[in-house]
């Protein structure tokens, strides 16, 4: 009977402190480990999310170009807090479009640019866009024209790096050939199912 009643007193009790400080000890060695391929993962998914929006993005401005009488063009720019595209239709002289306005007013005040679609990834989210091609349309113009019917762009073998300052710095390329078709590579291989860069 004193060997039950000890047993229903213990049981009462719950757990001690020793076996909440092992249990807190795991845990924080499980979280240790996880915590950084997290972030990691993190930081590869929003570098193929970006690639793949870019690539599309790029797609359709060249499926554009086919089915218009006017240029379409891809503006690329970079500052302190963002990297962004836009893409318009241009239908008179090229003036300037600044894809670090906000969403719809990147063209705002402009003759002959019709905003089609802008895309802002903030340096918050550590990924960013550069353009290792050469691309200059006009002074101070950096971007990409397919032109109209012929759907080529103005910049053969075009190559837009999206990188990551987060994780391992995973890093994915767009290639665009001359005759405007996207190719998604990797330059260092360090992406498993998407072909290394040539």
């Amino acid at each position: 009977m004193l060997a039950q009643l000890n047993l229903s007193d213990r049981a009462r009790r719950g757990l001690s402190l020793v076996e909440l400080m092992v249990v807190i000890a795991v845990m924080g060695i499980v979280l240790a480990v996880a915590i950084p391929s997290f972030g990691d993962m993190l930081a590869r998914k929003r570098v193929q999310l970006v690639a793949a929006e870019l690539a599309s993005d790029l797609a359709f401005a060249r499926s554009e170009s086919g089915l218009k009488s006017v240029g379409i063009y891809t503006y690329f720019k970079q500052n302190a807090e963002m990297s962004c595209y836009v893409i318009v239709q241009r239908t008179g002289a090229i003036d300037r479009c600044d894809c670090t306005r906000e969403i719809g007013t990147a063209c705002a005040g402009t003759i002959g640019l019709t905003e089609i679609k802008t895309a802002q990834i903030s340096k918050s989210s550590g990924v960013t866009i550069k353009v290792l091609t050469p691309l200059a349309i006009a002074s101070g113009l950096t971007g990409l024209q397919f032109r109209p019917l012929h759907m080529d762009p103005s910049a053969a073998d075009l190559k837009v790096l999206i990188s990551s300052s987060r994780g391992s710095q995973p890093k994915l390329q767009i290639e665009l050939n001359g005759m405007g078709r996207v190719k998604l590579c990797c330059p260092d291989g360090s992406f498993s199912g998407v072909q290394s860069c040539a």
